[in-house]
């Protein structure tokens, strides 16, 4: 989904909290809400739900990356080369 603007980029995050009010380990609303925190810079809000995400069943290679790319948006090179 592409967001135009920040009052865009708060309906996604109420639609994707309200998502997760249904199903709390639902994987694509953890990593889209995960990714709508990125965006409004709030990194470490995107770092939680990105961990929440890749402790799900169908989670993959690729939650793994992105939250390794968070950490070094970041600047926290450590635990980046973790996930990596």
């Amino acid at each position: 989904m592409k967001v135009e603007n920040d009052k865009g980029l708060d309906e996604a995050i109420a639609y994707l909290t309200r998502g997760l009010e249904i199903q709390e380990t639902n994987y694509d609303c953890l990593i889209g809400l995960s990714k709508a925190y990125e965006r409004k810079n709030e990194l470490d809000k995107a770092i939680q739900l990105a961990h929440l995400a890749i402790e799900q069943p169908n989670s993959n290679i690729n939650s793994v990356f992105y939250l390794g790319m968070l950490y070094l948006k970041k600047k926290d090179v450590k635990n980046a080369s973790e996930q990596f």
